[in-house]
């Protein structure tokens, strides 16, 4: 279930992206010749339009946060992971959880929070650091058994 949330939060992420870059690519391309009212009514278009692509990262943070939280979870009683990595992980992904609802509509940037991406981001880091450590442990206490 925690890998559909990822995929699911994925998706909308690049559903997010490809939205905020086309409104910005086509904003900066009528920019140059629009007057000034026109451009005053542009930037209240683009205020609207961002709001659009603000609900969709909001979208990817429940999703991720929720995939983070069961993926935590499972990591919590592996033995590769831990209960320091599971631990860990259901708190950086309930921040995440709690500042983006807390702070909607707004970003948790915006409502002077700690950026709880940044967290989640340093979690899943050093979750992929531990496991790599561990591959790399199990490899060599592999090669260092004798063969029949």
């Amino acid at each position: 279930v925690g890998s559909v949330m990822l995929i699911i939060a994925f998706s909308f992420l690049t559903m997010m992206l490809v939205v905020q870059q086309n409104v910005i690519l086509r904003a900066a391309n009528t920019s140059d010749s629009l007057t000034a009212p026109e451009q005053e009514t542009m930037g209240l278009i683009m205020s609207t339009v961002s709001g659009v692509q603000l609900g969709m990262d909001f979208t990817f943070d429940i999703f991720i946060g929720i995939g983070m939280i069961l993926f935590a979870l499972a990591m919590n009683s592996h033995p590769r992971f831990g209960k320091i990595v599971g631990i860990s992980g259901v708190l950086a992904s309930s921040y995440l959880l709690i500042s983006n609802m807390w702070s909607f509509p707004l970003t948790p940037h915006e409502a002077g929070v700690v950026d709880p991406a940044a967290i989640a981001l340093t979690w899943w880091l050093f979750a992929i650091i531990k496991s790599e450590m561990a591959k790399k442990k199990e490899k060599q206490h592999s090669n260092d058994l004798p063969l029949d």
